[in-house]
């Protein structure tokens, strides 16, 4: 993953799918990929936001692999989520500043 922290998980592919949340893909078998894992927030509604930025759901992610943590950036505010498909979450401050300095 160009731009993102750690190496990426072979055969694992996170990817943003607007009201359809979080999808992570097992692409192991590239003719038959599968939804091995995902997340969907709650949408927003008109008593939260205007009517006219509702319906996006997740329209970002950003995946630390050396903290295996996906930060999902949705309508409404932005999720840390974490998976066993990338192994145990590394909690506090990264060991070292990304990206170098």
């Amino acid at each position: 993953a160009i731009g993102q922290p750690g190496g990426w998980r072979q055969g694992i592919v996170p990817y943003s799918f607007y009201n359809a949340g979080v999808q992570i893909y097992d692409v192991k078998n590239p003719a038959q990929p599968t939804i091995a894992g995902y997340f969907i927030p709650p949408l927003a509604d008109e008593t939260q936001l205007p009517s006219y930025t509702l319906g996006k759901g997740v329209f970002a992610i950003y995946t630390e692999y050396d903290r295996n943590i996906i930060w999902a950036f949705t309508e409404d505010g932005a999720y840390a989520l974490s998976t066993p498909l990338l192994g145990e979450p590394v909690l506090g401050a990264p060991a070292k500043p990304w990206p170098r300095r």
